[in-house]
């Protein structure tokens, strides 16, 4: 009886604890990806608005989140998922205000003040407002790319992380990493305002996506036409996002809505379509590149659950390009004059590569060729 108590016993307290971590890393990923919505409240005469009730209706999902005016007439919502809202306000001796098109971006507190007409609850007021283009509540330095740019701005292998270098104070950098690592990932690394490149934090809907093994490179590269936005903080912001002291990198994904909705995509490269590489003399390397792939989102419960999903496939055939740096006859003619005897004439007389011609191309592929290059083919003989 004690061992079953005992064993009841942990695996409740495993289940709390696991329980704890979901709620607290869901609360602190909420504070870096979503938006937060503030205004005041007032009347035509300037006086605030004390009581009123402010909704903000989700233009995508439905999803309606509630707030009253405090004492001063200010009201705030947090946790906002980014996306096109509707600002409700109704208070009894006023009309309805209505705030359409209210877009909100990944990681900023926007403000919104709301003036209300005298007249009846059941009259309604329609005013066509935005956020403001300029965020008067924090004082960092942010920029956020949207989604329609990300479709239109031509980026090579369709890589979000290229852009973040088009901001101001920021420059492109080089960093050491592992071999494991492509040429294409290489590039990727950047800094901002002369601070060092390890200290650029990169986040991925709310969670971090810094690779811990180089620093100042993406863990994960999240498919395009899955990002709805990402914002570039380069300087002043706040201490919820801790870690690095560099520019932050916040990407937010797409999810599902009400609507379906979709893309496919065909992203293709071709020598004939490129210009030759200096030191190929002759023809074009080979290149077939194919990068492709869909998104796919929509309701699964109206108004209440959503689904989304994206695929991306990459097909490449390359020719790459190398230059070979061999001894040229008259080296070996004057080792063999001078140094007969030593060990760099026996391999230049045994082993000797083929003889060095700026104007032509040697192809690996031809038979023998990669051997006589390192010359194994006469010491197989």
């Amino acid at each position: 009886m004690k061992r079953g108590f005992l064993r009841r016993g942990v695996l409740v307290c495993l289940a709390s604890l696991i329980a704890a971590a979901l709620i607290l890393s869901g609360s602190s990923e909420a504070q870096l990806t979503n938006a937060t919505l503030v205004g005041t409240v007032q009347g035509s005469a300037g006086a605030v608005v004390i009581d009123a009730a402010v909704a903000t209706r989700n233009e995508a999902t439905n999803e309606i989140r509630t707030d009253k005016t405090s004492a001063n007439g200010i009201y705030r919502l947090p946790n906002l998922v980014p996306e096109t809202y509707e600002i409700r306000v109704e208070k009894p001796g006023f009309k309805v205000s209505l705030t359409p098109g209210v877009v909100l971006h990944v990681g900023e507190t926007s403000r919104v003040n709301i003036t209300l007409q005298v007249g009846q609850v059941s009259e309604k007021v329609e005013v066509s407002g935005s956020a403001p283009d300029i965020n008067t509540e924090e004082s960092r330095i942010t920029h956020v790319v949207e989604g329609k740019q990300l479709e239109e701005l031509p980026l090579t292998q369709r890589n979000i992380y290229q852009l973040p270098v088009l901001e101001p104070g920021t420059q492109p950098a080089r960093i050491q990493i592992p071999t494991y690592y492509n040429t294409s990932v290489y590039d990727l690394g950047f800094v901002s305002y002369g601070k060092r490149i390890r200290s650029t934090n990169f986040i991925l809907d709310g969670a971090p996506n810094t690779d811990s093994s180089t620093g100042g490179l993406p863990a994960i590269s999240p498919i395009l036409d899955s990002v709805q936005e990402f914002q570039v903080s380069t300087t002043n912001f706040g201490r919820e996002f801790g870690r690095n002291f560099g520019a932050i990198i916040n990407v937010v994904t797409k999810s599902g809505t009400n609507g379906f909705h979709g893309s496919a995509w065909e992203f293709n490269r071709t020598a004939a379509l490129g210009a030759r590489n200096y030191f190929d003399p002759q023809q074009k390397s080979a290149l077939v590149h194919n990068q492709f792939g869909f998104t796919a989102g929509g309701p699964i419960r109206k108004d209440k659950t959503f689904w989304f999903g994206a695929y991306e496939g990459f097909r490449e055939r390359r020719g790459v390009t190398r230059k070979v740096n061999v001894e040229t006859p008259e080296l070996r003619n004057w080792v063999a004059a001078n140094f007969p005897d030593s060990v760099s004439n026996y391999l230049f007389q045994n082993f000797a590569g083929p003889t060095p011609d700026p104007s032509t191309a040697v192809s690996l592929e031809s038979k023998g060729m990669g051997h006589r290059i390192l010359g194994l083919e006469q010491g197989r003989k």
